[in-house]
This record gives C-alpha cells, structure tokens and sequence, in this order.
C-alpha cells in the first residue's frame, strides 16, 4: 500500500499557548523531515491559536473544535485525518528529541515484526529541568504481563503502523477518559507486539497543578473496568469480591491475613486459566505472580515505614469498630485502618494525597513554618474524632507540632505517637505530653516503638 506521507504526527493542545511553540518546533526541527503534522486545538480560549498560526510551514495541518471535545475524540478525529504509513502523538506540553521520527521511523521500516514501537520518557517541570526517566519492558511479552498492573507506556512515545489501526479498528475510549493510553495499549498488544526502546526520545512535562481526588477517583473506576477486561480475556467471570482482590494485589495494597489466603489461590486460578488460553507467556506470568504475592506478604506486615500491626491492635483496644481517626500522614497503615474505621488524613505530599476508600477523608496541608499549614489543620480539628494519630510529617519536620501545641490544648481523646524509637521524636513526645498534661506508655513493636497517650486523670 502507498502513502502520499511517511508519518502522521497528531499534537493535540487546549490551552496551552505557554508550551505549545516548544512543542511544534521540536517537531519541525526533527532529522527526518518527510512527515504531517496535524495540531487538533480542542477549544482552547487563551492565546494557544495565535501562537499556533505564527507557525508558516507548509507540513501543518491546523484543526480547530469551537467546544471541547476531550482526549479520546481529539485522538481518534487526529487519526481518521492522518495520510502517514506510520502515526505518532505528542501533547502541547511534550518536548520531541531532534531525532525521535528518525529512530522509531528506521526501526519499524527494518522491523516488521513489531505493529508499534515506543520509549522510556523524561519527564520535565515548567523549566524544563529533568525529574525523572521513566520507561517500561523492551520484550513485548514480558510488557504484556506488566499491564496487568498498570500502564507502563506513554501514547506520546508511540509510533503505529497506520493500517493496523485501521485494520484491528483501534481507538481511544472515551469511556475509560482517565485511562485512554492505558486501554488503548492493551488493545494494541493484544492485535501486535510492542517494542519499548530504553533510548528516550520525548519529554514529557510535569505541571505544578495535582490531580484532584475526584479524578483520582474517576482513574480508579476506569482502572476498575479495565481490570474486568483483563480477567475476562483469561476466560474468567470474576465476583466483585474477585476484582477487588485481584485490585488490591495488582495495586500493591495492605491485604489483611484472610485477603493474603485467598490471594494465594486467586493467582493459581488465573495461572492455571492461562495455561489453556495461552495468552501470556507462562514464565513471565508466574515470576509477575511470585512477586505480587511477596510484596503482598510484605505489605500485611506493616511495619518500617508503615506503622506496625501491634499499633492496629492497640488501637482496637482502645476505640471500636466504625470510630473516627484524625491521622496526621498517610501510607499503608492508612489502609489497613480503614479496614475498621474511618480516617480522616492530613498530608503534605500531593503523591500521597489521594482518597484510599469511601471511609477515608484526605486534607492537603502543605508544609508551612516546618509543619503542616496551621489553618489546615485547625479547620480539619473541628470534626469530631474519637483518637489521633500522630505519624507525619517526616524527619525534623515532626517537631512542628511543638509550636502549634494550642491546637491540641483541649483534646481530652486518645493520642499516638509512632517511631518513638527515634530519640527525637521520643523528646517530642515527652514535650509535648508535659505541656499538655498527658500520660503516656511506650509499645514495643516488632521494628519500632509507639507511645499510647492518654489525658491525666489528674
């Protein structure tokens, strides 16, 4: 089949008239020169159209939708445009090295064996100072496995062979809008291998806005749908129960003791399943498998960073099932609380600022003075909670809480302190327990120590 171009190159943008200029440069700046560029604007409503017409190059195919119409229908319309052999994306924030169209160009023309190929990434902050290379398996078997995690593949790294898509009647969904490259990819693999190149050949940038816990919410049932898929494709019907489990495990997070049994024979059952479908490399899978089920074990432990299973326990002894903690930090213990109560978490760090189930209330206290941000955290302190704990922020930043020991001056509840093991934070412990009239018992765990306090009766 003849194609009047080599390569289609979709930009997709909206509002972005601060990097967009960057975006469409390193692309017509690129080694290879033979290609389209079609920059879809997706109702933008600052100045990204002004910059984009500064642009006189007769290779840009300028689309613009008067309403936003989302990422998944801007891909699919930048496809159903694109004359190339060979599609590839970019976003406006995205910086293409000089020689990315060259490298996946040569490689898929000497290789056709692979449908698509792709790349580790940089990812960049607004100054564009390097964070962080991010990339995922080159063998394709091996990626194929690893999806059933999570996505370890950037669409904007990806070059396809055009009639493939158009073939196996690829797409992105806009059902699964928070997870489209996700689910675009596993699509993909399952029609033709991938080949991840460990050479970047983008950059991708990080702005300063977090997600939100809405959305994050939103990722999660898209997450959640695609699991289902995954399951299905082993010739599985999962329960509720089942995704949830499968969820947890492929998510890495805290299984009590009978989730951890049933782990067990729930990852047996989908090898076992596999072995008459023949859809995953066995090898592959049961090594993915073994290491779920380690870190699983791990994570049931608790302890090191997280807190310990005799503080959980202590805990019981203390408030009952479906009471209120005020936790100040977040983690693993975070879920393994939520088992038996609602939690209310106060955190500095937007990694961790994310709700964990329907029972969990997660505050965003950025670090001020070297403590949580005060108006924060008094607001959050008006609730009512029936004990505290106390297990952020980290390091030096712990001793924070000294001088906002006002806020604690009438809380007559239970309070514990972790890592008191660490001498300073042991001196904060006993400062703050002086000051505010608490008497207070040092637990020790199997890793660390934890101090239980409790007002003093006199």
């Amino acid at each position: 089949m003849k194609y009047p171009i080599p390569i289609s190159v979709i930009l997709t943008c909206c509002n972005s008239e601060v990097y967009i200029s960057k975006a469409i440069k390193s692309i017509l700046e690129q080694s290879h020169d033979l290609f389209e560029l079609i920059v879809i604007n997706d109702g933008s409503d600052d100045g990204t159209e002004n910059v984009i017409k500064k642009f006189k190059d007769s290779r840009i195919l300028y689309v613009k939708n008067s309403l936003n119409k989302g990422d998944a229908a801007v891909l699919n319309l930048g496809i159903s445009l694109a004359k190339g052999k060979y599609i590839c994306f970019m976003e406006a924030e995205d910086i293409a090295s000089s020689d990315r169209l060259k490298i996946q160009y040569s490689y898929l023309e000497k290789h056709s064996y692979y449908g698509a190929i792709g790349s580790s990434y940089e990812l960049i902050n607004e100054k564009n100072e390097i964070l962080h290379l991010f990339g995922g398996p080159s063998k394709s078997s091996l990626l194929k496995v690893w999806l059933l995690e999570k996505n370890y593949v950037k669409r904007q790294t990806l070059m396809i062979r055009s009639h493939l898509i158009k073939k196996h009647d690829l797409y992105f969904d806009d059902e699964c809008i928070f997870m489209i490259d996700y689910d675009f990819v596993i699509q993909a693999l399952e029609k033709f291998p991938i080949k991840i190149l460990r050479k970047s050949v983008i950059q991708n940038r990080k702005l300063t806005e977090f997600i939100k816990v809405p959305r994050l919410s939103e990722q999660k049932k898209c997450i959640l749908e695609i699991r289902k898929k995954q399951l299905k494709s082993f010739g599985i019907k999962p329960s509720f129960d089942e995704v949830s489990l499968h969820e947890k495990l492929m998510m890495g997070e805290y299984l009590d003791d009978n989730e951890l049994k049933q782990s067990d024979d729930w990852l047996k059952k989908l090898f076992d399943k596999n072995k008459e479908k023949k859809k995953y490399s066995n090898q592959h899978l049961y090594n993915f498998f073994e290491n779920k089920l380690k870190l699983a074990v791990y994570n049931n432990k608790l302890g090191g960073w997280s807190i310990e299973k005799k503080m959980v326990e202590a805990i019981g002894n203390l408030i009952s099932k479906g009471c209120s903690i005020l936790e100040f930090g977040s983690g693993k213990g975070t879920e393994a609380l939520l088992r038996k109560y609602k939690v209310t978490s106060i955190e500095h760090n937007k990694n961790y600022y994310y709700k964990r189930s329907k029972d969990h209330r997660i505050i965003l206290a950025p670090i001020q003075d070297k403590w949580y941000a005060k108006d924060v955290v008094k607001l959050s302190m008006k609730h009512k909670y029936d004990l505290i704990l106390v297990d952020g922020p980290p390091g030096k930043l712990r001793e924070g809480i000294l001088r906002n020991l006002d806020l604690f001056k009438n809380i007559s509840i239970p309070i514990i302190f972790d890592d008191v093991n660490r001498k300073k934070d042991k001196d904060v412990l006993i400062f703050f327990c002086d000051m505010l009239n608490f008497d207070f018992q040092v637990v020790k765990g199997e890793l660390k120590e934890f101090a239980i306090c409790k007002k003093s009766v006199n």
